[in-house]
């Protein structure tokens, strides 16, 4: 994407992901958990989406909840898998793998 001062913040990455992949300028936000927000760009060409996952408080390491339902924590793992499987890349003879 051609940073050339530097590297920029989460926030600014993704908001540059969703222009690349012709998302709406404005992102919208949902509160799915206490300390977990999630900020989606919409309105993407050819079903793309674009997310941004952020955790109040959490240092950088790779979130994995200790039990479900916990307060804040999500397992990423799980989260990041169901969106791959949402979003399986189209070949000429269709979805990968199959």
């Amino acid at each position: 994407m051609g940073f050339r001062l530097g590297n920029p913040s989460v926030p600014g990455r993704m908001a540059a992901w969703a222009e690349r992949d012709g998302c709406d300028p404005e992102s919208e936000t949902d509160v799915p958990l206490p300390g977990v927000v999630v900020t989606r760009w919409v309105g993407c060409e050819d079903g793309t989406e674009v997310e941004l996952w952020t955790i109040a408080g959490w240092e950088h390491e790779w979130p994995r909840a200790s039990s479900p339902g916990e307060p804040g924590v999500i397992d990423a793992t799980e989260l990041v898998l169901d969106f791959f499987d949402d979003h399986r890349r189209v070949g000429p003879a269709g979805p990968a793998g199959l």
